[in-house]
């Protein structure tokens, strides 16, 4: 239980205080993996992307690979865009 807690307040120490829902992985790659997982379902519904499969890249960059049915590949690094007001504080 004390291990659960001591991962807890970590992760709160280490929270940006905006988009908290992408700190849910307490590895950033499974963020990153999480985060291109969106973008995959967006391009699928709404450009007719058609996707075979999500992976980590070993060597990054990039971080994640995009792969389609038809063989098309894309690489993916994760950066970050924020909006000022998104990002100050309340």
């Amino acid at each position: 239980m004390d291990k659960v807690i001591s991962k807890m307040r970590e992760a709160a120490a280490k929270s940006r205080g905006y988009a908290s829902y992408w700190e849910w992985a307490p590895d950033r790659r499974l963020a990153e993996l999480g985060i291109v997982d969106v973008l995959a379902e967006y391009l699928t519904h709404s450009e007719g992307f058609s996707r075979a499969s999500v992976e980590l890249i070993e060597n990054d960059p990039p971080d994640v690979l995009l792969l389609s049915d038809s063989g098309h590949r894309i690489g993916v690094e994760v950066t970050e865009l924020v909006d000022e007001a998104a990002a100050s504080p309340i």
